[in-house]
């Protein structure tokens, strides 16, 4: 049977007619991809505050890793629980992504992506009146599954907007944007964390979050902006 099937395979490939030249498209520079970033970026009114959005959550989240860290080192919790406390909200994070595959993405997923954000804002919050490490892992798990579902909305939204031969550099610019973000946000808390306690700032965080994501969902609805695809 395998002689059998090797030949059909072989005799398949015979007839696969292959260009004798292949086109080598050169690479464009750091530059260039960043400056047509920007220009999609600023082509369309929802996709920018889409991404001011989520600078602004991404820079609240890496605050709040590093205030958890001192949070839970200054709780004096068992390494046992460390490692339950910090995987909690990774986990949470998959089985939501899983969950959001039953949302429909339609014109609701705009609603869908800040109502899970500001439900991870409320979870956030709740962590910082939290002593026990138990209840807190439980919503830090929360918090995490609530981000899984609206990170994968926002993924959709921008794959609808975005045509499929600029989403490569779209993405990159995005995520060149958001890593950026994230030394700016354990920088500014690392200052705060000297002169407050963590749990205050744990709720800080969560409230910010919560009305961040409010104010530019409120925002997007108000101003009824488009959610059709860009064009190349």
């Amino acid at each position: 049977m395998d002689a059998v099937a090797f030949l059909i395979s072989f005799t398949i490939l015979l007839t696969v007619r292959f260009p004798r030249e292949l086109e080598l498209k050169k690479r464009k520079p750091f530059w260039s991809d960043f400056k047509e970033g920007m220009q999609m970026m600023f082509r369309s009114k929802t996709i920018r505050s889409l991404i001011m959005s989520a600078g602004i959550i991404n820079v609240l989240g890496a605050a709040l890793t590093v205030t958890l860290q001192v949070f839970v080192v200054r709780a004096e919790f068992s390494p046992v629980w460390w490692s339950i406390i910090f995987a909690s909200s990774p986990v949470g994070i998959m089985v939501g992504a899983v969950l959001a595959r039953t949302f429909k993405f339609s014109l609701k997923t705009l609603s869908n992506s800040f109502f899970f954000t500001m439900i991870m804002g409320v979870f956030n919050t709740l962590m910082g009146f939290v002593n026990n490490p138990l209840f807190f892992s439980v919503l830090f798990f929360l918090s995490g599954l609530a981000f899984g579902i609206s990170n994968v909305n926002f993924g959709v939204l921008y794959r609808e907007m975005i045509a499929s031969e600029q989403q490569g550099r779209f993405f990159g610019f995005l995520n060149s944007l958001l890593l950026v973000s994230v030394p700016l946000g354990q920088m500014l808390v690392g200052l705060v964390l000297e002169i407050s306690k963590a749990e205050v700032i744990i709720q800080l965080l969560g409230i910010l979050t919560t009305v961040s994501a409010f104010i530019f969902w409120v925002y997007l609805k108000r101003q009824k902006l488009s959610l059709e695809k860009l064009s190349p």
